[in-house]
C-alpha cells in the first residue's frame, strides 16, 4: 500500500481517536482535560506541517511513531492513563527523547551540514537539542504546578516518610529522555545514509 494513504489513514484514524475523547469529555464542562484534547487535533497534524514547512519525507516508521506520540498526553491526562499504574509519564519520557533527538539530527544536516561527513557532530547536535527540550519541559512543568498547583512534577515519598517535592519525578524524567536521545544518536552513528528517518526531497527546478 502507498506510504501516502497509509499516513492519511493514520492522520484520520488519530483525529477519530481525539474527536472520540472530546466528546465524551464535553459533558464535564471546560476544562484542563478538554483543552489538551482539543490541543491534540493540532499536535497530530505536526508530522504533516513538518514534511511540507521542511520539503522532506518522514519515514513511515517514525511518522506513525510521532502520531501515536502526539496521542501520548491526551491519553494520560485526559484518559487519565498517567493514574493506572503502567508509568505511562516514564514512556512518553522516553518516547520524546527519541524523537527530539531525530529532529535534532534533521535540523542539523538540514540547515549545518548536509553530507553527513561528521556524524559525531551531528550526533553531539542531535543528543544536545534533546536534552535541551527536557529541560525546558520541566522549566514548563516547574511554572505550571508554581502558579496553577497541576501537580505536574508528582511527589515521591521517601524512606523516612518525607515527600520530595517532586525532585525524583523530575531527574527520573530528564534521564528516560536523555537515555532515549543518547540511544537514537548511537544509532544513527552507526546507519547507513540511506536509512535516513527523514530525508530531504529534490530542489524543484
Amino acid at each position: 500500500m502507498n506510504q501516502k494513504i497509509i499516513k492519511g489513514a493514520g492522520i484520520i484514524l488519530c483525529e477519530a481517536v481525539v474527536l472520540f475523547v472530546v466528546l465524551q469529555l464535553l459533558p464535564k464542562g471546560f476544562g484542563t482535560e478538554l483543552l489538551l484534547a482539543f490541543g491534540t487535533l493540532l499536535l497530530v497534524l505536526v508530522p504533516w506541517a513538518m514534511e511540507r514547512l521542511f520539503h522532506c519525507e518522514i519515514s513511515l516508521l517514525l511518522y506513525l511513531f510521532c502520531l501515536a506520540y502526539a496521542l501520548g498526553p491526551m491519553l494520560g491526562h485526559s484518559c487519565g492513563w498517567y493514574y493506572m499504574g503502567f508509568h505511562w509519564d516514564k514512556v512518553l519520557h522516553t518516547f520524546g527523547g527519541i524523537a527530539f533527538a531525530v529532529l535534532g539530527l534533521f535540523l542539523f544536516e538540514r540547515f549545518v551540514q548536509n553530507d553527513r561527513k561528521n556524524r559525531v557532530m551531528t550526533a553531539a547536535f542531535g543528543l544536545c537539542f534533546s536534552v535541551a527540550i527536557s529541560v525546558f519541559w520541566e522549566f514548563i512543568e516547574f511554572a505550571m504546578d508554581e502558579l496553577w498547583a497541576l501537580e505536574m512534577q508528582t511527589d515521591w515519598r521517601l524512606a523516612d516518610g518525607t515527600l520530595d517535592i517532586g525532585l525524583h519525578d523530575t531527574m527520573w524524567d530528564m534521564i528516560l529522555e536523555s537515555l532515549g536521545a543518547f540511544v537514537t544518536v548511537a544509532l544513527y552513528s552507526l546507519q547507513p545514509e540511506s536509512s535516513r528517518l527523514i530525508r530531504p526531497l529534490p530542489q524543484k527546478e
